[in-house]
Order: C-alpha cells, then structure tokens, then sequence
C-alpha cells in the first residue's frame, strides 16, 4: 500500500518516497534502506523514528564520507544488514498509531479523517466506521476499497456511489441495494451487471411506481426469511479463500476452511518437473549477469518457478538491491505479514502507563507509545 510513491521496492504502507528499499510506514523520505516510522528521511540506513535526518545508520549520525563507505560494506551481505535493522528495530518505541492530520478518530494508517472509528487504511473520510482501504468517504460503514462513496453500507469495490448497499464491485450508482457489477445506474434492487439503468429489480424493468411498490415488499419478505441485512454468502462466491484479498488479512489453514465449508485451491506440485539447474543467485546485485533473464529461478520457500525480466533487472541495478530469492507471491505473503492485524487492543503506554487502543496486541514484544509520549521521544 504505496501512495504517491516512485522507485521504492520491498516498501509498505509509505507515502510520498522515492528510492526507497525495505522499509514501511514512512512519510516523505527518499534515497534510504531498512526504514521504520521515518518522516522526511534522507540517505539514512536502517533507522527507526527519525524526523528530518540524514547520514544516519541505526539512528546513529555520520559524516557524508563515512556514511557512505558504511553503507557500501552493509550492502555486500544484505540478508545480514537486515538482521542487523530488526534487532534494533525490537529496541525502539513504536507509536500505538499511525494517523496524520486526524481528528477523533481510531484505527491505524489514517490520513486527513474526522469522526472514524474502528477504520483502517483510510483518507481524507469523515464520519465513517469499520471501513478499509477507503479514500473521500463520508458517512459510510462496513466498507472496503471505496473511493469518494457517501451513506454506503455493507459493500465492497466502490467508486463514488451515493446512499449504496450490500453491493460488490459498483461504481457511480445511487439508491440502490444488493448489486454486483453494475455502473451508472441508479435504483437498482438485486440487480447483476446493469450499466445506465433505473428501476430495476433482478435485471427486469420496472417503472418508478411499480418499483417503489415492490421493493418494500421484497424487503419485508426477507426479513421474514433473515436474509435482509446479510452480504452475500461466501459459497456464492468464485474465488478460493486462499486466493483472495481474505486469505491474505486473516490467513486460515486448510482444514480449518474446510471446516467452515469454504472452496480452498490447491496448488499444483511442481517438484516432479524439471526446471533446469538450481541457480546459484549472488548476493550482490553487481555479480548478477544478464543471463539470468534465461534462468529458471526456484523460490527459497515455495519451490515455485519464477522469472527475472529485463525491466526488473534493470530497476534491481539502479536501486542497488540484490535478485529477490522468492517468488512475487511469496513476497507479497511476507509483506502481508510485516503488517499488523486490522484489530484493536487495549494495553498500556510503555512509557507514561495509560491505556492506549492499538493494532498492536498486548502479548507482542514491541515497545509501545501513546501518540503524546511518542511524539516527545522523536521529536
């Protein structure tokens, strides 16, 4: 999740960076590696909490001439660099939250809100709540991936909609309920795939009388039934649970999916094929020849095959960064897991010992700050 972002790589949750290699939740920082929680960082190396620096490795300042020589050896075994950031990473206070211009609001990664609560990943919104990954929104609840969506409810996959509910994958529609797939239309009621209608129901057309009479109808019928309220059930649904957006936030093994009478996809074995010679990747980006676009690669952890193409070599050498061992769905997994839950606890201030609601749970080893004690440590 990158936003306004240029020639980052192995970055998560950062916004406005450029040149940025394996870092996360930062804010305006450019020509670094191994950053946490920085804002307005420059040429820095591993650094946690750093407002306004540079020639800083480990939170520790250095001359240009020597951070540059520094830097030059730490790259030669990044695998150990790395090793080296999360060990110090585990020693610096960690904001219980991360918001920006924010007013009464909770949840984490929040930019320019009002009045959210219990919201996640959201921008310039106001008066919203259990919402994620949403940006202009007002007045919306039990939404995700929406953009510029008022009085929205129960939905997914929106794009400026008005007073919308239980929908999946609509944009631009008013007054409707229960659609999926449909644009440009307005007064839709169980409606699949519809574009510049009105007063539909089930994709037959009705007029505006008969619609607002049967509509009601339908509506006092499902809650009879219990129907009215719910989403769509999941077994109605064309993806595994392993393959979706829901596999990759809250992850379930198998057997647990199963149980709950869920599609899982298995993946196809490949051991039994040959792929051609292991490759034998180096550590340095300046040892990789151009060959390697005509390898085979085999992912450290997955066994999966997977390719280096020209246009990623090229990127890989101006960004100075090593040929990644794993395969894009792998890494993508691991991201996934450097992220903290969209849950909210309650714990302690480590510093000041008030209670504090954070996506960091309270049995996890990180140092935590309220926002006011954090701010008065990096500042």
């Amino acid at each position: 999740y990158l936003y306004q972002c240029e020639l980052c790589c192995e970055c998560i949750d950062c916004v406005r960076c450029r040149s940025l290699s394996y870092s996360q939740d930062c804010d305006n920082c450019s020509d670094s590696m191994f950053l946490v929680h920085c804002v307005g960082c420059r040429d820095c190396f591993g650094c946690v909490g750093l407002k306004n620096k540079q020639y800083h490795i480990f939170n520790r300042p250095y001359e240009k001439d020597e951070y540059v020589s520094k830097v030059r050896e730490l790259l030669q075994d990044i695998p150990m660099a790395k090793l080296q950031y999360e060990a110090f990473k585990r020693m610096q206070p960690h904001c219980a939250t991360d918001s920006i211009a924010c007013e009464d609001c909770s949840g984490d990664h929040l930019i320019n809100c009002k009045d959210c609560h219990d919201v996640f990943i959201l921008k310039d919104s106001e008066q919203s709540a259990y919402c994620a990954y949403c940006e202009g929104n007002k007045s919306c609840m039990d939404s995700n991936f929406s953009n510029i969506g008022e009085l929205q409810f129960h939905s997914t996959n929106l794009v400026k909609n008005y007073h919308v509910m239980f929908a999946n994958l609509a944009w631009y529609n008013t007054n409707s309920i229960y659609i999926t797939s449909c644009f440009n239309s307005s007064n839709l009621f169980g409606c699949i795939a519809m574009k510049k209608h009105s007063h539909c129901i089930l994709n037959k057309q009705y007029t505006k009388e008969q619609y607002e009479e049967l509509v009601p109808r339908i509506i006092s019928h499902m809650r009879k039934t219990g129907e009215w309220g719910e989403y769509y059930p999941q077994k109605y649904s064309p993806f595994c649970y392993n393959e979706s957006v829901a596999g990759m936030e809250y992850p379930l093994d198998r057997a647990t999916v199963l149980r709950h009478g869920w599609k899982w996809h298995e993946e196809e074995i490949l051991s039994d094929r040959y792929l051609g010679p292991n490759l034998d990747i180096p550590n340095s980006i300046h040892d990789v020849k151009d060959s390697i676009m005509k390898k085979i690669l085999l992912c450290e952890v997955t066994g999966k095959p997977y390719k280096i193409i020209p246009q990623e070599l090229k990127f890989y050498r101006e960004m100075g960064i090593p040929i990644p061992r794993r395969c894009p769905d792998r890494r993508h997994k691991d991201r996934m897991a450097l992220r903290n839950p969209r849950k909210l606890w309650n714990r302690q201030c480590a510093k000041c010992n008030i209670t504090i609601e954070t996506t960091y749970a309270p049995d996890r080893p990180e140092i935590v700050y309220c926002q006011k004690c954090y701010l008065s440590t990096v500042y």
